[in-house]
């Protein structure tokens, strides 16, 4: 999944606004690990992150929706949220 992500974003280096619509329920761990690093490095060049949990954001997911820029991480009314007890 990382691989395909960075496989996408190689068409737009300098992405003014990247939108992620998360309806997950989790998955790989060293895989979101990847995603949010990739989310985090474009958030450092200047892109804003905009994150919207469009159903169910659990587990690993939800740590890749912490990416998003400050403000534009959304959720639409019915989805839902769950993270590990750490």
């Amino acid at each position: 999944m990382a691989y395909e992500l960075e496989w996408h974003l190689m068409d737009l280096p300098n992405p003014e606004r990247v939108i992620v619509h998360i309806g997950s329920p989790g998955g790989d761990v060293a895989e979101g690990i990847k995603i949010f690093n990739r989310l985090l490095d474009l958030r450092k060049a200047g892109s804003i992150i905009e994150v919207i949990n469009e159903g169910e954001c659990y587990s690993i997911a939800t740590f890749i929706a912490m990416a998003a820029s400050p403000g534009m991480l959304k959720a639409l009314e019915a989805s839902t949220w769950c993270a590990h007890k750490p």
